[in-house]
């Protein structure tokens, strides 16, 4: 049985990052010049805008307890993104990046956010059959990082990897933002099951409907749609936990977009 999970493991994380090469730049032949790479991290760390402050405080209402446990939880998990090209040893980074995951991952099942709370347990309830698992590669392509959610069809069923860019989780993203963007690729892999898999399928069918369902643009549209909604709520219900601290730039412009376009769709 132990046999069989570890091979549903590499099969998945093997054909989830095949899915990556071949639906975009080959992420062994991607490199990024100077230039490309000082655009791509301009977006640091910032403050969390007022605009957010403002809707978060519509959400969740915690009581005084549950706001000082977040915040101790979150304290003993915290890390920040490192200074650029800090660690040279590739071993290292590998590392690093894996412990990183593990302590977001511990952050988001200790967290009192519920939106948190349920990613988690999304995780580790598939992850012990090794039907999702969370992996990394050196980096990804602009367009797929800060980390990417592939599925990929075996004599096993369907399975899913959340690839995570190595570069993106060492200097780009502290606790708060790696847990974020875990989240939304989570919710997208909700939204792939949710269109793909039935109990009856077998894997010729899945692959059929794989294919049809990542070519469907309307399909495509509401996953984003789903996984900004599901980082924004998550942002929103973090700040009504009392976080008032440094969030990645650019998922704040995310989350800023999704409520302008949609309104705020978690008052409670």
């Amino acid at each position: 049985m132990k046999e069989r999970l570890n091979r549903r493991r590499q099969i998945a994380e093997a054909l989830a990052v095949s899915a990556i090469v071949a639906t975009s730049v080959g992420v062994a032949l991607f490199k990024y010049n100077e230039t490309e790479a000082q655009i791509r991290r301009a977006a640091v760390e910032a403050t969390i805008s007022p605009y957010l402050i403002t809707e978060g405080v519509k959400t969740i209402n915690f009581g005084s307890s549950e706001i000082a446990r977040e915040q101790e939880t979150l304290t003993r998990h915290s890390f920040d993104p490192l200074p650029e090209g800090q660690i040279q040893d590739h071993s290292e980074l590998v590392k690093e990046t894996k412990d990183r995951i593990n302590t977001t991952l511990a952050f988001m099942a200790e967290s009192q956010n519920p939106v948190f709370k349920s990613a988690a347990h999304f995780l580790q309830l598939y992850g012990e059959a090794n039907t999702v698992v969370v992996t990394s590669v050196d980096s990804l392509p602009q367009e797929k990082s800060p980390m990417y959610a592939a599925a990929a069809v075996s004599e096993d069923g369907l399975g899913y990897a959340i690839v995570v860019s190595r570069d993106d989780a060492l200097y780009k993203l502290g606790t708060l933002g790696m847990a974020l963007e875990i989240t939304g690729q989570v919710e997208g892999i909700r939204h792939n099951m949710e269109h793909v898999l039935t109990t009856k399928d077998d894997v010729g069918s899945l692959s059929e409907k794989e294919i049809e369902y990542l070519g469907n643009k309307e399909d495509m549209a509401q996953r984003l749609q789903r996984e900004n909604g599901a980082i924004t709520e998550a942002l929103l219900t973090q700040i009504e936990l009392g976080y008032d601290g440094i969030v990645n730039a650019e998922i704040q412009t995310k989350s800023q977009r999704f409520l302008e376009l949609n309104g705020n769709l978690f008052i409670k």
